[in-house]
């Protein structure tokens, strides 16, 4: 067993180790099962995706942070924390690399990738296969806008081209199954043999990767016929080489796009939505990730957009074109400064009428109070600020029992008392900022105690959003550091010099000091409850 191996890697490690509730059923776990769904139960009942609109929020707003602690795939500009989704691209990830480093090149890798139009399908892939093979070797193409056979014989001479000067190809072929799937034919010969005829002559295409993006097919599954379609339907489709084409690819990737997945079901002779599957909880997750990317927002830069707008693009029922019309309500958003958005800064009603429904859109708008509006705390009180819910004499419980946690951990040794003035303050200001902190994953604090039950799944919750909580901490940590005439200098504290080397990035801290803004986060039930509180779900 390599123990001093793994020793050293928990030692030091390159990477946070996540804590999440594995179960260990009596029988087989439902197929839709994930480590998503479980952080969404505020209980044992069923999940929803009620809650991953909550985690939406925070990812727009905040970014990918707000997924921390859930096992997700991220490849270039890429992110999905969809399992079936993630599993996919894992397998073709694993595909393009393992032709890449160990296949000698005799014949193409063909991939096809099938999904609504609108769903972000040349994204995807692209994002992939750039990652993967690098920028220079992409090309793409469309089949609906080729007029011959002649058109394709060029686009294979491009890719040739890019073989010769040493560059692994990416080819990604837009629209495949256009034009009652004619260039079909066409294609085989380069997919099963690795050459296409011009002329009398047969040219060797080279090492390179194929990707077919359909058109018309939401899944690979529903490309083509169904069995119950008639004999005619069946004979066209074989006669224009469908099961040939299907028997090529290497492997495929369903790309669901901002909209809830429907289901299909066969009718006729295609197949037809069959209302929409509620086991796809991750659509406000892919929404938000698209709203950043589309407004330039990668890592954890924050979004100020107003509460309102966000509710509703996450909330919209369908866009109508998938991410072409979730980028059209968006465009006028782009700005370099970066500012707030405001719902003033939404395109008219018409233009909204043309990609969603604009009535519901509307009313999702209005239905959220502005982030700047107060906040109506549990208690019943209002407060503009984060010190009102709690007492000065709550205060009093909980900034000493932060600092004696702190010492546990650390092993400091001055009891909170014997603490410097401004290091008093600095623990009542850290108080102070768990009702924001909470907040932020819609946790309240309330008068009363937990049981154990509660305990659990509250603790679940912050473990969940672990990463971004003490990300909120060390921001207003630093924040009221710099209110007070702190500065940023490297090296030790120092109290006389107002410096200290943490007034930067929660990104950029050591693991030891986030640990500390973890294990303050962890802690927070304890605190809560030393002050005769409980923590609630809002």
């Amino acid at each position: 067993f390599p123990a001093k191996r793994l020793a050293e890697i928990i030692a030091i490690p390159d990477f946070n180790y996540s804590r999440a509730r594995l179960i260990f059923p009596e029988k087989k776990l439902d197929d839709n099962w994930s480590f998503l769904m479980e952080s969404c139960k505020s209980d044992e009942t069923k999940s929803d995706s009620l809650t991953t609109h909550e985690m939406a929020r925070l990812v727009a707003q905040r970014g990918p942070i707000a997924l921390d602690n859930l096992p997700r795939l991220k490849v270039g500009n890429l992110l999905s924390v969809d399992r079936h989704e993630t599993e996919s691209l894992r397998i073709l990830s694993g595909l393009i690399q393992d032709y890449q480093h160990r296949n000698s090149g005799k014949k193409p890798l063909s991939l096809g990738v099938f999904g609504p139009p609108g769903s972000g399908k040349s994204f995807a892939v692209g994002q992939i296969a750039k990652s993967l093979c690098g920028k220079e070797g992409w090309l793409e193409f469309n089949l609906s806008q080729f007029d011959s056979p002649a058109d394709l014989i060029g686009a294979f001479h491009q890719i040739r081209d890019r073989v010769l000067r040493g560059i692994l190809p990416v080819a990604f072929f837009d629209e495949f199954d256009s034009q009652k799937l004619r260039w079909l034919q066409y294609l085989l010969a380069p997919m099963q043999d690795g050459h296409f005829q011009e002329g009398q002559i047969t040219h060797p295409i080279g090492k390179c990767i194929l990707i077919f993006a359909g058109g018309t097919s939401w899944t690979f599954e529903s490309f083509g016929p169904p069995e119950q379609a008639d004999d005619e339907t069946h004979a066209v489709f074989r006669h224009a080489k469908g099961p040939d084409f299907k028997s090529r690819l290497d492997g495929f990737l369903n790309v669901i796009g901002p909209n809830q997945k429907k289901k299909l079901k066969p009718e006729g002779n295609g197949y037809v939505p069959d209302g929409i599957d509620e086991h796809d909880i991750c659509y406000p997750i892919r929404r938000a990730l698209m709203i950043r990317a589309e407004l330039g927002y990668f890592g954890n830069d924050k979004l100020d957009i107003d509460d309102g707008i966000l509710h509703a693009l996450l909330h919209a029922r369908e866009f109508t074109h998938g991410s072409r019309s979730l980028s059209k309500i968006i465009q006028p958003f782009k700005q370099p400064d970066r500012g707030r958005l405001y719902k003033s800064m939404l395109p008219p009603m018409s233009i909204i009428a043309m990609h969603t429904d604009a009535g519901i859109f509307l009313q999702h708008c209005e239905s959220i109070a502005s982030s700047v509006a107060n906040i109506m705390m549990p208690s019943g009180r209002e407060t503009t600020g984060l010190s009102s819910y709690f007492s000065p004499e709550e205060i009093e419980v909980l900034a000493p029992a932060i600092h004696e946690t702190y010492n546990a951990m650390y092993g400091g040794e001055k009891r909170f008392h014997e603490l410097s003035q401004f290091l008093q303050n600095s623990n009542r200001a850290a108080s102070r900022r768990m009702v924001h902190n909470l907040r932020l994953i819609n946790l309240v604090i309330t008068n009363g105690s937990n049981d154990e039950s509660e305990r659990y799944w509250i603790q679940r919750k912050i473990e969940y959003y672990l990463e971004l909580l003490a990300e909120a901490e060390h921001d207003g940590w630093m924040k009221w550091h710099l209110e007070q005439g702190w500065r940023y200098a490297p090296g030790k504290k120092d109290e006389a010099k107002q410096t200290h080397p943490d007034l930067r990035p929660y990104n950029e801290l050591t693991q030891h000091d986030q640990d500390k803004d973890r294990n303050t986060i962890r802690h927070y039930i304890d605190f809560v409850n030393k002050a005769q509180k409980k923590i609630e779900f809002g």
